[in-house]
């Protein structure tokens, strides 16, 4: 199937009997293929939940928005995903949302499979018009909200944003030293030895000033910046979760009060009552 024309969009609330968050999403073949994925992350949880597991949601960035690399956003959210499950034990699962996005390699292989399942070529549809940040916040507030009950997010036992520390632990590994300088060995060792990441500075040559530039802006984002407050879809998770828990805290069948909440955990640290039931800025959300 070719496609070139940009496709339709439709605003609405994901998830109906929760309206809890709008946003504008693709209508046509981008909304089939995210529908498949939506059905696998939820057969996956379902297999956590059959093995008596705990559920931690990983609110992650993944773009390149404020200097960021897409492909180092994704191996920082893997690395962070397996050192929880490690620290916590075998009886808790995080779901990395980074690999169920193009950006992964699992994302994509998945995402191609339910293209091809409807009859569609992922190349094709991808040099038609990308999925955006609304697409993307569909498929996770379907993930984050739907249960089998109310509607209040009953898989999940908790949110992990992530933060200052899980970034500086994937680039020290737990080796002491200055976290910039570690940033700028992996920086040059990617370089050097990774194509794709070579491809991805290379739109203009080393010897021009914004390359440089851009690589400042790579050192700079992975210092100060990365994590779940420098992204739109952490911003509009973290509101989920706050209006989830306000949701839980007035169920009758949970039962009222603060002791069915989902629990938000940012940079390793149980945040506090008085944050984690107030709102941030939108990310992607239609206000």
């Amino acid at each position: 199937m070719r496609m070139t024309a940009t496709l339709e969009t439709v605003t609405d609330f994901p998830v109906p009997a929760r309206k809890i968050i709008r946003f504008s999403w693709q209508t046509g073949p981008w909304f089939d293929v995210f529908q498949r994925q939506v059905l696998l992350i939820q057969d996956d949880l379902a297999r956590a939940r059959a093995g008596d597991r705990l559920v931690a949601y990983l609110s992650c960035p993944v773009s390149p928005r404020g200097g960021g690399h897409p492909g180092t956003n994704v191996a920082v959210a893997g690395h962070t995903a397996r050192r929880l499950a490690a620290d916590l034990g075998e009886r808790f699962h995080v779901l990395n949302p980074a690999a169920y996005q193009l950006e992964s390699a699992e994302g994509r292989t998945t995402l191609a499979r339910h293209a091809a399942d409807l009859g569609l070529d992922l190349a094709e549809l991808l040099a038609a018009t990308s999925p955006k940040g609304g697409d993307y916040m569909r498929m996770w507030t379907r993930v984050l909200v739907e249960d089998d009950g109310e509607q209040l997010g009953a898989r999940f036992d908790a949110m992990h944003l992530l933060g200052p520390s899980d970034v500086r632990d994937f680039f020290l590994r737990g080796a002491p030293g200055p976290l910039i300088g570690a940033i700028e060995e992996y920086f040059a060792r990617r370089y050097a030895l990774d194509p794709d990441f070579r491809a991805d500075f290379e739109a203009v040559p080393p010897t021009d000033p914004q390359w440089e530039a851009r690589r400042t802006a790579f050192v700079r984002y992975y210092a100060i910046r990365a994590g779940a407050a420098y992204s739109l879809g952490s911003h509009d998770e973290w509101n989920i979760a706050v209006r989830l828990n306000a949701a839980r805290r007035a169920s009758t069948v949970l039962g009222p009060g603060a002791g069915q909440q989902i629990a938000l955990v940012f940079d390793g640290r149980q945040v506090p009552p008085g944050s984690a039931e107030t709102e941030t800025s939108p990310g992607y959300e239609v206000v």
